[in-house]
């Protein structure tokens, strides 16, 4: 075991070219990241001390991410007090020396107050070893662990473990003017910080030699984008990477990729004594960061290839969706959302500030909501009592359809486990006893009204026959006057044509209508690609499945156009294409508000339906609702309700609690292409509301076109920065090969040469990547990246095609 910690211990030193001791310089045997700013080596020396111009500070940024990891504990058992790493400080725990006299003289720390939830970071702890866990730092962009970055905790995650890890993991990015941080409490952790850092200074200043700068930078407080969900709504939107300024496409969770990676090793490090763990940890973290960083090239050319693409996506979206708004309202919107912007990177400003980026306000009624309504006329007007039993009635069936094509679709699915039999059978008993509830309601306020129009129509429909018999008799007789040509003999006559006069005959499903639209269409995709619900196939099934199948729950819908143009259904007519749109504005609800396919829609098919089956079912609830209203008289090209196809099936996220990562590389289907469709003249409540909608669209597209614009530029400068860091070593390294030539040392000078190669393949690596971009890098800086000889040597390979 020691001969393994000093191998590695002599591997490290070696190849930061430093003698095998004690007493290394903070960091010295920790690889960074090309991509990060790096004072003094890859940033541009115009703005490295002054900054950059207003509005591009974001370019020269630090993003950083904290995060603690409780998998890596060690366990309390007998070791040598006196084993200590052979690398203290120099690699990417922070100094151990120091961190001990910190935790000795800290003194007890006092439990801030939290506004948002108790996580466990807020100073909970389970494990009772000799360390619980440990905090550490990292690049938030590119996954590099920060050099003096990682200490071990011993009770929870508390503030002060969590500031020393700061405080002695930025110390080499304490003159970059602009930090970006990501923290899973930041929203908590910083309120007090800077009264800590002051407290810290004014009690360690001088004592601790590894801390030498206690001034951070101007902050940019964010909270990374998996953990944000569970945070108060107060706490998202203002930390959220989603709208911060400049932070591109940063996640903020760059620590739980490196915890994934790491935890693999948690149960042997547990075991192991504390020098040899940190030792061990330390060698990990630098494998990690040399992988990444061999890769590198590779993957920023990925990520500007994809942020490039969606950008201009974004752009286009955008400059659609502004087309059809009012010029003065998006000039306000825009005034709006430069001041949030200036408003949010200030913590001071947070409690007074507002979320454009939210509803102000709820949709137009639902059917529930109008049922609610509907009973508070109830108990105001006596003489309501016929509408409201209609409207119930109508209402209680379409839920009733709805439950129906759940149960059978739930029945489809069963797996033959007793607990699914035992959920349909409930489902099934629920179903059955609703119905028979329905039944008695149908039978007092809808059955009349419909029998009453079928027996109108019938009547009518015999009368035309007959009428249409005795005007054909009277046409033959009339035929035969003298005054009437005679039918030529070579002419037949056909007497068994009817006249034209004559009614159509009734469908043979009359007064019902057909409702399977498309039959020839039979496959679920198929349909859903043409916009229309599935098809039941009754062959092969069970007969708990043939049972609901054969039940019919008729609506007004359900009947022939004849019967639903009488005068006795129009009110009929009118209550359900209230509930049916209530219905279809429900279902593209889920679309529109949430749009991860998690939430339960009011039915009690929830209990019944697999969560990831959730939109499929609002999506063909939605189809049978707009076939519905189509029966109803709604015009086939309605711009409200359009055909929803399979494809158009992608939503468009309105609440942050259902953000989830990803989103930002997903279109949004035609209900967010434009607003021309919720045009509703008369209606105040209706475009009340979706004047609300438009407004938030707009806040957070342009927010998605901002971020991915920033992320195109954030992702060149990084491009060029890996350019100049590169070639930075290989001068180094060059010198050094020089230097030792001098000296006599042929083996070191091999070395320094063997490693300057290095450096020139991977800037070769960075050539042939970023070429296939259009990122235009200067002839000038790659000749200084890779000095003249060796740039010669690259040109002609290149006229020779051998990149």
């Amino acid at each position: 075991m020691t001969a393994e910690r000093e191998f590695l211990f002599v591997r490290s030193t070696k190849r930061a070219d430093l003698p095998p001791e004690r007493g290394l310089q903070p960091g010295a045997l920790a690889t960074l990241c090309p991509a990060c700013p790096q004072p003094g080596i890859n940033m541009d020396p115009r703005y490295e001390s002054c900054g950059r111009p207003p509005g591009e500070e974001f370019l020269d940024a630090l993003f950083h991410t904290a995060d603690g990891n409780f998998q890596q504990n060690q366990k309390l058992k007998l070791s040598n007090p006196n084993d200590e790493p052979l690398t203290p400080g120099a690699a990417y725990y922070a100094h151990e020396h120091d961190f001990a006299k910190y935790q000795e003289l800290r003194g007890k720390e006092k439990k801030e107050a939290t506004s948002c939830h108790k996580f466990g970071v807020m100073g909970y702890g389970r494990y009772g070893g000799r360390v619980s866990g440990m905090v550490g730092l990292s690049c938030a962009r590119h996954m590099f662990a920060l050099p003096n970055s990682v200490v071990d905790l011993n009770v929870g995650e508390a503030y002060s473990y969590v500031d020393f890890a700061h405080l002695s993991g930025l110390q080499r990015w304490m003159q970059v003017l602009l930090h970006i941080s990501a923290y899973d409490i930041n929203c908590q952790y910083r309120i007090n910080f800077a009264t800590r850092v002051k407290k810290f200074r004014e009690k360690f200043t001088g004592l601790l030699p590894s801390i030498k700068h206690t001034e951070f930078p101007r902050t940019l407080v964010g909270i990374g984008k998996f953990h944000l969900p569970a945070h108060i709504p107060a706490c998202r939107f203002k930390h959220s990477f989603n709208y911060l300024p400049g932070v591109g496409m940063t996640d903020g969770e760059a620590l739980e990729h490196i915890w994934s990676i790491l935890n693999a090793l948690a149960a042997r490090a547990k075991e192991m004594t504390s020098g040899n763990r940190h030792d061990f940890l330390n060698d990990m973290y630098n494998d990690m960061n040399i992988r990444h960083l061999c890769g590198l090239a590779r993957d920023l050319t990925k990520r500007y290839l994809q942020a490039c693409t969606l950008s201009s996506k974004v752009d286009e979206r955008l400059r659609k969706l502004e087309s059809g708004l009012d010029a003065a309202a998006l000039a306000e919107w825009k005034k709006l959302e430069q001041q949030w912007l200036v408003d949010v990177v200030d913590m001071k400003n947070h409690k007074q500030l507002d979320n454009p980026y939210k509803l102000k306000m709820d949709r137009g009624p639902t059917t529930k909501e109008l049922l609610i309504e509907m009973e508070k006329t109830r108990s105001r007007r006596a003489g309501q009592a016929d509408k409201v039993g209609i409207l119930e009635a109508i209402y209680e069936g379409a839920e009733l359809q709805s439950l129906r094509e759940d149960l059978l679709d739930a029945i489809e699915d069963d797996d033959g486990a007793e607990d699914t039999r035992t959920l349909l059978t409930s489902a099934r008993g629920e179903f059955l006893s609703r119905l028979c509830e329905w039944v008695t309601v149908f039978n007092a306020y809808i059955q009349l009204p419909l029998e009453t129009a079928v027996r109108e129509v019938l009547e009518q429909h015999q009368e035309a026959v007959e009428a249409a018999a005795t005007s054909g008799i009277t046409e033959l007789n009339s035929g035969e006057q003298d005054d009437v040509p005679s039918t030529p003999a070579t002419t037949p006559v056909n007497t068994a044509t009817p006249p034209s006069s004559s009614p159509a005959p009734l469908l043979a499903a009359f007064p019902l209508r057909n409702m399977s639209l498309g039959a020839n269409v039979t496959g679920r995709e198929a349909r859903a690609n043409l916009g229309l619900p599935p098809l039941r196939n009754p062959k092969k099934k069970s007969e708990m499945w043939q049972e609901i199948y054969a039940i019919s729950i008729p609506l007004p819908s359900s009947f022939d156009d004849l019967v639903l143009e009488r005068p006795a259904v129009a009110s009929l007519v009118s209550w359900e294409k209230k509930v049916r749109e209530g219905q279809a504005d429900d279902m593209l609800k889920i679309k529109k508000l949430d749009a991860t396919g998690k939430s339960s829609t009011t039915r009690m098919g929830k209990k019944i339906r697999r969560q990831n089956d959730q939109v499929v079912a609002a999506a063909d609830d939605y189809r049978r609702a707009r076939l519905a209203l189509t029966a109803l008289g709604m015009n086939e090209s309605d711009v409200l309700f359009r055909p929803l196809r399979k494809s158009d099936v992608r939503g468009f996220t309105m609440s942050t609690i259902t953000q989830e990562i990803g989103q930002s590389r997903k279109g949004a289907f035609w209900i967010w292409e434009d607003f021309s469709f919720v045009e509703r003249p008369g209606d105040i409540d209706h475009q009340e509301f979706y004047e609300e909608v438009k407004r938030v669209h707009w806040f957070r597209t342009s927010a998605l076109r901002a971020r991915w614009n920033k992320e195109v530029r954030l992702l060149a400068e990084e491009m060029t920065r890996c350019v100049c860091f590169f070639g930075f070593q290989q001068r180094v390294w060059d010198i050094k090969a020089h230097a030792r030539d001098a000296t006599g040392d042929r083996g070191a000078a091999a070395y320094a040469r063997k490693q300057a190669h290095r450096y020139v393949r991977l800037l070769r690596n960075c050539r042939k990547h970023f070429g296939t971009t259009q990122l235009l890098i200067s002839a000038d800086l790659w000749n200084a990246a890779f000095g003249n000889q060796e740039w010669n040597g690259v040109l002609e390979d290149e006229k020779k095609g051998k990149r």
